[in-house]
């Protein structure tokens, strides 16, 4: 369930279901914060005890906003409540999503939310290494590719570089003029 909806009112549970369901979000009504849910929506003119902070309040009553850090004047504007809900269920996902990579050694692939891209033995030897690293300094990518020229690792920089842009947008190798290269500090990764 991605939203427990807390109340008596059962008509009303049951417009906020309806317009809920047509966004795409699981909900049931229930008369307290004992289910597990991603996150709640409260009557606040019913509910009087103490809510959970992420929780979401609707009232006919202005006065009980300060109660939650989510607000819907009552009666509930529909397109306002999908609005409200998505940016607090789906912004967090996305965010989190776009952000993580995963490394298959043995494939040699990369995998985002927005797909997987193959790399090569030396792509993926760059990558480990900045994986390893908080900086990869050139003298030690240099190193990856046995005694050749300098210009060797910015050539592979480039490709690997290109290859994750396709499937992480935000990007995830920093140069550091005259240091070196490191990952994106929003950038986390898992490496199987």
């Amino acid at each position: 369930m991605d939203i427990c909806i807390v109340t008596k009112d059962a008509l009303l549970a049951r417009f906020l279901i309806l317009e809920l369901d047509e966004a795409g979000f699981a909900a049931e009504q229930h008369t307290d914060f004992a289910n597990e849910a991603a996150l709640y929506l409260c009557d606040l003119d019913f509910y009087v005890d103490e809510v959970p902070e992420e929780t979401i309040g609707f009232s006919y009553d202005e006065s009980k906003r300060r109660r939650v850090q989510s607000f819907l004047h009552r009666p509930i504007d529909a397109e306002k409540l999908r609005k409200l809900v998505a940016e607090r269920l789906l912004a967090p996902r996305r965010h989190a999503e776009t952000n993580t990579l995963t490394i298959d050694c043995v494939s040699r692939r990369v995998k985002t939310a927005f797909g997987e891209v193959g790399l090569s033995e030396k792509e993926l030897a760059l990558l480990l290494a900045l994986c390893e690293t908080p900086l990869l300094r050139r003298a030690e990518a240099i190193k990856l590719f046995g005694d050749g020229e300098s210009n060797v690792v910015d050539v592979y920089m480039h490709y690997l570089r290109k290859k994750l842009k396709t499937v992480c947008p935000g990007g995830v190798i920093e140069a550091k003029r005259g240091e070196g290269y490191a990952l994106s500090a929003a950038v986390s990764v898992q490496i199987r």
